[in-house]
């Protein structure tokens, strides 16, 4: 009787704990327009963010690329509830077609789907990075929506992740 309990408690646990999980194949894909002639400093603004540190989001740390045109993107949320290294997780987005984006895109990704932001809660822009003086160490941004605050963050790009989202893009083809 006790190993009865234990295997309906466990399929129980099972259905709970997936109805919990976000519903992730209905937004896991989707499209952006960039204007990369766009400066940086309109781009956050409008992201509405509550914070970001002034001294280090700035175009020559995460200058634009030289693309200054019009683009149309295809983007991905790649998301691993196991610890993954960086470079797996680039060479997943490889695989599928996909490239780490950048500061810059993830901010767009940020005007467009406010809702995911809110909603998803922290998402990592691996085509972006730039050395910490500070710190020593190669940094990459995060966006984050924790406690009704919308904030750039940083992380070591060449980390362990666990529980994050990280936007790949590509290019549509016209």
């Amino acid at each position: 009787m006790r190993a009865i309990s234990k295997i309906i408690s466990f399929k129980i646990s099972i259905k709970i704990n997936l109805k919990l999980r976000p519903n992730f194949k209905k937004v896991r894909r989707g499209r952006i327009e960039t204007d990369y002639s766009t400066p940086l400093l309109d781009l956050l603004i409008k992201c509405e963010l509550d914070h970001y540190d002034k001294n280090k989001i700035n175009e020559q740390n995460f200058p634009i690329t030289s693309e200054k045109r019009l683009q149309k993107l295809s983007i991905r949320l790649f998301h691993r509830d196991v610890e993954i290294s960086t470079a797996k997780i680039i060479r997943d987005m490889n695989l599928r077609g996909y490239r780490p984006a950048t500061l810059y895109e993830m901010l767009v990704f940020a005007v467009k789907y406010p809702n995911l932001v809110k909603r998803f809660g922290f998402f990592v822009a691996l085509g972006s990075k730039f050395f910490d003086p500070n710190d020593e160490s190669i940094i990459t941004p995060s966006l984050m929506f924790f406690a009704d605050m919308k904030m750039l963050a940083f992380r070591n790009w060449d980390s362990n992740w666990s529980n994050r989202y990280f936007i790949g893009v590509r290019h549509l083809k016209r």
